[in-house]
C-alpha cells in the first residue's frame, strides 16, 4: 500500500474545515474566536472541548486529548490514521493519488526549498532583534506602529546592507549554493564566480504558504536601489501571481465573515492584523489575477472589498482589480459599484460577486 506524502498531509490539513468536521458529530457554539462543545471522546455535561479554527486543532480541558481533524475522527470514529485520512481526503476533495517518479522528485525539491527559506529566516531574525545592525529596522517598525510581539509573530526580520552577510553565514552553513540561487536568495554574481545577497538593508517580510515559507518581501531601509520594494523571483516553490500575502492567517475570518479584504501592501495587512482586522490578503508586488480572485473563494470569501490608497493611481488600481472579480464572477459591474469606484478614500464594496 502506498504511503501518503508529507506535502499530501499538509494540502489535507490546510483544506479541511476542522469546524465543520467536528459540527457534523458534535454541536458547537461560537466562544469568541473558537468554538466550544461537549467532549464526545470521554462524555461530559460541562463543556470543555474547543476547537481552535486558527491553529486548525482542538483540545478537551476535560481529557487532555488534542489534535488535528486526522486525529479527531481517529479518536471519535475509531479509525486508522490511514482511514481517516482517506475519509477525510474524501469530504475535502483531495486527491491522495501517489505521484509519479518527475513529481515526486519535484516535490522533494520544493521542500529543500522551503528547508533553505526557513534557514533564511531565522537569519534575518536574529540580525533585526539580535544584532545592532538591526536597530535602523526595530525603529522603522516603531515609527510604523507596529509591537515587537506582532513582528516576531510574522516573524519580520532584517537583512544587512552588506554583499554576502546571508551566503556567507553559519546559517546556510553546508547548503547547496544552488538551492540558495533557486530559492531566489542569492544571485549570480556579474563577474567571476560565487553569489551575493538578493536582500541587502532591507526589512524582510516571509511569504508563507500551505505552512511554509515560500518566498520574501524587503523594504528598503538602507542603501541606493531605486526599488523602495523587493519580492523573491518565481520559483519552484514559489508564484506571485498564485500567492496572497496574508492568506493562511486570514482563513478562518474569511470564512466566519464569508469576504476579504484586499489592501496595497504587505505592512498594510499587517497593521489590520495587529489592530484585529484578520480577513486581510495583499498580492506580493503583482496585479491581482482571477487566480487571486479563485484562492479567496476557495478560502469562504463571497464578497470582496477593496482598499486602496485614496489617490488616482489607487482609484484605478481598484477599478482594475474589480473588474477582475466581477469577471471572474460572471456577472457584471453595477453602476452603484462603478460610483463607490470613483469616490475618494471610500472601499470598494462590491458584494457577493461569487453568486451565480
Amino acid at each position: 500500500m502506498a504511503s501518503i506524502s508529507d506535502e499530501k498531509l499538509q494540502e489535507l490539513r490546510d483544506r479541511v474545515d476542522l469546524v465543520a468536521v467536528v459540527q457534523r458529530r458534535v454541536p458547537l457554539k461560537k466562544s469568541g474566536h473558537d468554538w466550544k462543545g461537549l467532549c464526545p471522546i470521554h462524555g461530559e455535561k460541562t463543556p470543555s472541548f474547543y476547537v481552535i479554527p486558527d491553529k486548525k486543532m482542538f483540545h478537551c480541558f476535560g481529557c487532555g486529548v488534542s489534535g488535528d481533524a486526522i486525529k479527531f475522527v481517529m479518536q471519535v470514529e475509531g479509525r486508522s490514521f490511514r482511514e481517516a485520512v482517506e475519509q477525510l481526503a474524501n469530504e475535502a476533495g483531495v486527491d491522495l493519488t501517489p505521484p509519479d517518479p518527475e513529481e515526486a522528485r519535484r516535490s522533494a525539491r520544493r521542500a529543500s526549498l522551503a528547508e533553505v527559506n526557513e534557514k533564511a529566516c531565522i537569519f534575518y531574525e536574529r540580525v533585526l532583534w539580535e544584532h545592532p545592525k538591526g536597530e535602523i529596522a526595530r525603529e522603522h517598525l516603531r515609527k510604523r506602529g507596529i509591537t515587537e510581539d506582532t513582528a516576531k509573530a510574522w516573524r519580520l526580520g532584517y537583512a544587512p546592507n552588506l554583499w554576502d552577510s546571508l551566503t556567507k553565514s553559519q546559517a546556510l552553513k553546508g547548503v547547496d549554493a544552488r538551492l540558495v540561487e533557486e530559492a531566489g536568495l542569492a544571485v549570480p554574481r556579474k563577474k567571476g564566480d560565487g553569489l551575493y545577497d538578493r536582500f541587502r538593508g532591507r526589512l524582510v517580510i516571509p511569504i508563507r504558504e500551505s505552512g511554509r515559507i515560500v518566498g520574501f518581501g524587503g523594504r528598503l531601509l538602507e542603501g541606493t536601489s531605486e526599488a523602495k520594494y523587493l519580492n523573491s523571483p518565481d520559483t519552484p516553490l514559489y508564484q506571485k501571481g498564485l500567492t496572497l500575502f496574508g492568506l493562511d492567517r486570514a482563513r478562518t475570518a474569511i470564512r466566519d465573515r464569508q469576504s476579504v479584504l484586499f489592501v496595497e501592501g504587505y505592512f498594510d495587512v499587517i497593521g489590520l492584523h495587529q489592530g484585529a482586522v484578520t480577513n486581510v490578503v495583499a498580492t506580493c508586488g503583482t496585479a491581482l489575477t482571477d487566480k487571486h480572485i479563485d484562492l479567496v473563494r476557495r478560502a469562504g470569501a463571497q464578497s470582496v472589498v477593496f482598499l486602496f490608497d485614496g489617490d488616482a493611481a489607487g482609484e484605478r488600481a481598484a477599478y482594475r482589480a474589480s473588474q477582475i472579480a466581477i469577471a471572474a464572477s460572471g456577472t457584471d459591474l453595477t453602476p452603484a459599484a462603478t460610483r463607490m469606484l470613483s469616490t475618494p478614500f471610500q472601499p470598494d464594496a462590491l458584494g457577493p460577486p461569487f453568486a451565480k
